[in-house]
């Protein structure tokens, strides 16, 4: 009888200290999504004005339809490196 209080007092330990584990771990992964989000979000906005910047730039020295043709080139080209990054990242 001894030892079946023992398991049982072992097995409740064990799925005590395993759910402190896991509620941790989530509490991590929580907190890691969080400032993906915002690095994320921030890394989009300065790449929005950079390209806001350069078609202004590109504005003055030509027309309107010449700077929207380059900024969506660069813009295109910028997406593509960074799908190719993403691939050979994963990959």
């Amino acid at each position: 009888m001894k030892e079946i209080a023992e398991v049982i007092v072992a097995l409740c330990d064990l799925v005590e200290a395993e759910a402190r584990n896991l509620r941790m771990s989530a509490v991590r992964k929580i907190m890691l999504f969080v400032v993906l989000f915002f690095v994320s979000l921030v890394g989009i906005v300065g790449f929005a004005l950079i390209a806001w910047a350069f078609h202004e730039k590109i504005l003055l020295l030509s027309d309107e339809i010449t700077a929207a043709f380059f900024t969506g080139l660069l813009l295109l080209l910028a997406a593509g490196g960074g799908l190719w990054a993403a691939k050979k990242i994963v990959v």
